[in-house]
């Protein structure tokens, strides 16, 4: 069941289709509501409402409504539609809530072809989540329907506080950023949408930037390693004339054809050499990166 307050979307959009001349009124583009919840339960809201500038007309219609939008003459949004929704979000859940902070500015961006218009309204929603040990809780913020449903033009996006992350939303979303993201046509049911965000220890600063040289530089020594392995064993497959003209050169300590072979030495009467004892084989599963290169250049030497 809804409630009897003005559905704010709806309202918004009446609103932002009337609010220029109508001898020269920029198409209404898009409008864009954006919550970012707080780590105390308050959440800071900017609705964007987005005009296409065509033509010098329309920039010249542009900046009388951007004139009396900041100036408050003719606010378009209006802080008083989310001032109504306040009253009956305090009653239902029983909470303390204030609108505060109130900020009316707007920009004109280039784009490709054509100019943008928007105009921004900015304020704080205090207690508008529900905050518990390490979750931080949307849950009856939107009940009774107060909010509406999104048009084909309108986008909502929830972002969590520093360090949360999204735990579980209704309805389902796309996460973009980090936030949650509900993009026209969308219907909404009296008590959504509800979101949760669960605290999370990000990594340390800078530990990325130390992991990732150590990782190359393990990469590197495997690598290396490797080849050296590789050499040694002719696995590169070196030319036959190569390997002939190797071996038959000569060593330093080689005989001459036909001259006699030493004798080999005789162990002295008596002395019986001990039997060598196995070496224990190396668990790598137990090993680091770097004792696991050590290893196998032990191994290949």
């Amino acid at each position: 069941m809804r409630w009897a307050v003005p559905v704010l979307v709806g309202a918004l959009l009446v609103l932002s289709l009337a609010a220029t001349p109508a001898a020269a009124t920029p198409t209404h583009d898009e409008t864009t509501f954006v919550v970012e919840i707080q780590e105390n339960g308050d959440a800071v809201w900017t609705v964007s409402t987005t005009y296409v500038l065509e033509n010098q007309s329309d920039e010249q219609a542009f900046e009388t409504v951007r004139s009396d939008h900041e100036s408050g003459a003719d606010p378009s949004p209006d802080p008083a539609l989310f001032e109504a929704a306040i009253d009956a979000v305090a009653a239902e859940t029983n909470r303390d809530m204030e609108l505060t902070g109130i900020n009316r500015s707007s920009t004109v961006r280039d784009g490709e072809n054509v100019s943008y218009g928007v105009l921004r309204l900015s304020f704080t929603w205090t207690n508008f989540a529900v905050v518990t040990e390490d979750k931080v809780s949307v849950d009856a913020a939107f009940a009774g329907g107060w909010f509406g449903d999104l048009a084909a033009n309108q986008t909502l996006l929830l972002e969590p506080p520093a360090e949360y992350r999204h735990l579980r939303a209704n309805p389902s979303t796309d996460i973009v950023n980090g936030g949650l993201q509900w993009e026209g046509p969308q219907t909404f049911e009296a008590n959504e949408p509800t979101v949760v965000f669960e605290a999370f220890e990000p990594p340390p600063p800078g530990l990325e930037a130390l992991l990732s040289p150590m990782a190359a530089g393990i990469g590197g020594a495997i690598l290396g390693a490797a080849l050296l392995f590789a050499w040694r064993r002719d696995l590169f497959g070196r030319s036959g004339d190569e390997a002939s003209a190797q071996a038959a050169e000569p060593g330093d300590d080689t005989t001459e054809m036909g001259a006699a072979e030493p004798e080999p030495a005789t162990p002295e009467s008596g002395a019986e050499e001990p039997p060598a004892e196995p070496t224990p084989a190396v668990d790598t599963e137990l090993l680091s990166d770097e004792e696991r290169v050590e290893d196998l250049l032990q191994q290949i030497s």
